[in-house]
Formats: structure tokens, C-alpha cells, sequence
């Protein structure tokens, strides 16, 4: 009786190390470097944010770049810079990010029209060749075989 009681207990330790190892893990996801700035920015600490953002931005980090333009472009952190918002929009968006080429697409509609247009017209295209434009991704809606008929009948 003991000696099968043991080797019950040896079998059950046996099954819940296997259940252990075979349990499916977490993958694990390398730390966002820009979790600082988003709670510097939830925080209203501006100032922080945008030294932290200057800084990830200047190591190439396209999002950053991105954030940084929109902090330029809203005048977030001192005086609307237009000029520098570009700049770091065209950086942003020559790594392929999307938003920055949409933005960027947009900044150039607002501006003046001659070389505007062909500047605008550029990189609209290139937004929508890496998804920038919510309606690229999604399928459209299935067409219905068989067209409904409206009929007015007009009564006197």
C-alpha cells in the first residue's frame, strides 16, 4: 500500500512538471522606448516628453520622429514650427511610417500650389503603398447580386 501510494505521488509530480513546461507562455516583448514619453505625455509633462523625443529621434526611431513633427506642427512644447514638423515628418516618413507620409501629404495640400502638388501627390501614393489610409485596409462591403428596383408611384 505504500509502495503504490509513492509511486502515485511520483507519477502525479511527474504530470504537473509536464503540465508546467507544456503550459503555453507569454511571448515575451522587447520594452516600448517610447513608454517614458507616452507617460510624460498622459502626464502633461511636455518639457520631459519632448527632450526624451529629441533624443530617440536623433537615434533614428521613426514613431519618434513622427511624434516629435506633431509636437512641432501643434506647438506643443513653445512656437508652431512648421519647417522643423517637415523635416522630421520626411524623416519619419522616409523609414516607412505611414502616418508621417499621410501627414506629411496633408501638410504639403495646405501649403502653396505649384511644386505643392507634385510633392503632395508623392507622397499621398507612397502613404497608401504602406497602408497609411484607414479605407485601403479594409475590404469593401460585398455587392448584392441582384440590384433592388424602386418603384414611385405617384397617387393624385
Amino acid at each position: 500500500m505504500v509502495r503504490s501510494r509513492q509511486a502515485l505521488l511520483a507519477v502525479l509530480g511527474v504530470l504537473a512538471a509536464g503540465a508546467t513546461l507544456a503550459a503555453p507562455r507569454q511571448p515575451i516583448r522587447p520594452p516600448d522606448p517610447l513608454e517614458g514619453v507616452k507617460t510624460a505625455i498622459r502626464l502633461k509633462n511636455f518639457t520631459e516628453a519632448a527632450t526624451a523625443l529629441q533624443r530617440l529621434a536623433a537615434a533614428g526611431n521613426a514613431e519618434a520622429q513622427y511624434l516629435l513633427a506633431a509636437f512641432y506642427l501643434n506647438g506643443v512644447n513653445g512656437p508652431r514650427d512648421v519647417a522643423q514638423a517637415k523635416a522630421w515628418l520626411e524623416k519619419s516618413a522616409g523609414q516607412g511610417n505611414a502616418r508621417a507620409a499621410f501627414s506629411l501629404a496633408n501638410l504639403f495640400a495646405d501649403s502653396d500650389p505649384p511644386t505643392a502638388k507634385r510633392q503632395r501627390t508623392g507622397w499621398r501614393a507612397r502613404g497608401s503603398w504602406v497602408s497609411a489610409l484607414p479605407h485601403r485596409r479594409q475590404a469593401p462591403p460585398p455587392r448584392s447580386r441582384h440590384r433592388r428596383r424602386v418603384c414611385c408611384l405617384q397617387r393624385n
